[in-house]
C-alpha cells in the first residue's frame, strides 16, 4: 500500500511539474521563412496569389495523383484541407489553411521590394496552442516539421519566378 501511494504521489507532482514547465512555452508560435528573390515584387506577388500556380513551386502543395486536389481562384482543396485567400494589401497576402478536424493556420506572405529589382519575400504560419502540456511541447516541433519544405518552396519560387508558371 505504500508504494502505492507513493506512487500516486509521484506521479500527482511529475504532472503538476509538466504542466508548469509548459506554461513557460508561449501560445503562439510562427514559422518563417524569407528569401531575396532577384525580381520586382510586381513580378512576384501574381505568383503567388495565384493558388492554382502553387503546386508548381509549393512543396506543401503536391499534386495528388488520386485527383482530389481541386483548384479554383483563390481557393485549393485537397481529400482532407483547404486554403484559401482571405486578404491582400500592397505588401502582404493573406491565407487562411484549414485541416479536417483542427483550427484554422493563418499563412501569410509579404513582399518586400529590396532596391530596383530585388524582392524580399518572407512566409510565415502562425499557430495558436491550448494550455495543454501536450500542445504545447508539440509546438516547438513546428519549426522542424514546416521549416524545411518552406525554404525548398521559396528556392523554386526563386528559381521559378523568372519563367512563366
Amino acid at each position: 500500500m505504500k508504494i502505492f501511494k507513493l506512487a500516486v504521489i509521484s506521479l500527482f507532482f511529475m504532472s503538476l511539474l509538466i504542466v508548469g514547465m509548459s506554461l513557460f512555452i508561449p501560445g503562439h508560435t510562427r514559422v518563417s521563412r524569407a528569401i531575396t528573390i532577384p525580381f520586382a515584387a510586381e513580378r512576384i506577388t501574381p505568383v503567388i496569389k495565384d493558388l492554382r500556380n502553387w503546386p508548381q513551386w509549393n512543396e506543401l502543395i503536391l499534386p495528388d495523383p488520386a485527383g482530389n486536389l481541386q483548384l479554383q481562384e483563390g481557393k485549393i482543396t485537397g481529400r482532407d484541407w483547404a486554403l484559401e485567400r482571405v486578404g491582400q494589401t500592397d505588401s502582404t497576402i493573406t491565407f487562411q489553411w484549414t485541416m479536417k478536424g483542427k483550427e484554422a493556420i493563418q499563412n501569410v506572405f509579404t513582399v518586400t521590394p529590396y532596391g530596383s529589382e530585388s524582392t524580399v519575400v518572407q512566409w510565415y504560419f502562425d499557430f495558436e496552442v491550448n494550455w495543454y502540456p501536450w500542445e504545447k511541447f508539440g509546438s516547438i516541433l513546428f519549426d522542424r516539421q514546416l521549416g524545411p519544405s518552406m525554404e525548398r518552396s521559396l528556392e523554386k519560387l526563386k528559381k521559378n519566378a523568372g519563367s512563366p508558371l
